[in-house]
């Protein structure tokens, strides 16, 4: 793949479900390590039907804890520790504040919601058979992942990918909120995850070859219902990516009425503030990113 890096839009993102879209959930894969940023409900089934086991990822980043952002990530989680048959690493997990909390509330030993399935699974014969049969060994461990709680303007490394926060403006002080920039080889990712537009995000977005910004309507309609309070609209993600010198948008998140596209008159407003190419993303889109470049692997531009 070389310095390429490539992201998938497993869901399209939104709280709202529809029948082509429900929560948020992106897969990025670097040459050596592949992440699920967020994973929304229906993440799994998305991963499947794009080509993806489950034990091909190697981590999970929360931008933070809305439920369109995580109430997938239990059916991924359990259907990557039950098929991996402890021959696959253990999956660490990145978010804000509450991330440890959360993972132990699910999956805990004997606290968490999940602990009766993870115990029989683990000690009923027949299920100690089929891990066996999936060649894994006896006694079958539970899950142990490595859980890392991360705050801007904290930096880390996943495997071959290098990730850099920053603090999203969405609704603090009831949920901490994270944007990421993705960096690999030269190639720069930033998704915003749910904000407001914001400096500390725009910032984080200097001369980022793609920004993956959060849509959820058209400007003028959010703020007339007064929607637009934590939240990014149309103009708003192009005055980011104009204001950081993205060299390409990509618009998720998006709430029903963008569902059908941005419209001419809308692309227009965009285009007056933005000058490089965007996307509007479905669920199961797929972009290749490069240092400067953009190909839609398996998505039309925005007023394509």
């Amino acid at each position: 793949m070389g310095s390429s890096l490539r992201f998938s839009t497993l869901l399209g993102g939104t709280p709202t479900p529809t029948a082509e879209r429900f929560g948020t959930s992106l897969l990025i894969e670097g040459s050596d390590t592949t992440i699920l940023v967020d994973v929304g409900p229906g993440a799994t089934r998305r991963l499947v039907e794009g080509g993806h086991g489950p034990t091909a990822i190697d981590a999970v980043v929360f931008t933070h804890h809305h439920f369109d952002h995580n109430a997938g990530f239990p059916a991924f989680f359990l259907t990557r520790w039950d098929q991996s048959a402890g021959r696959f690493p253990e999956l660490s997990v990145y978010g804000p504040e509450y991330t440890s909390e959360f993972v132990d509330r699910l999956f805990g030993a004997d606290v968490g919601a999940y602990w009766p399935d993870i115990n029989a699974r683990m000690n009923f014969p027949g299920s100690q058979q089929v891990w066996v049969n999936r060649g894994g060994e006896l006694p079958r461990l539970p899950p142990d992942p490595a859980i890392r709680e991360v705050a801007p303007p904290e930096a880390f490394e996943i495997g071959g990918l290098s990730v850099t926060t920053a603090l999203g403006r969405h609704v603090q002080p009831y949920l901490e909120s994270n944007a990421y920039r993705i960096e690999s080889a030269g190639t720069s990712i930033v998704y915003t995850g749910d904000t407001e537009p914001c400096d500390e995000v725009t910032a984080l977005a200097d001369g980022c070859d793609v920004l993956i910004s959060m849509c959820w309507d058209y400007q003028e309609r959010m703020e007339e219902l007064g929607e637009n309070p934590g939240q990014t609209g149309t103009l708003g993600a192009a005055g980011m990516a104009r204001d950081s010198g993205a060299k390409a948008l990509v618009l998720t998140h998006t709430g029903p009425t963008l569902r059908q596209g941005l419209g001419d008159e809308e692309l227009e407003r965009i285009g007056s503030i933005y000058s490089g190419p965007v996307f509007l993303a479905n669920e199961l889109d797929s972009f290749e990113a490069g240092p400067g470049t953009l190909n839609a692997v398996d998505a039309p531009a925005a007023g394509g």
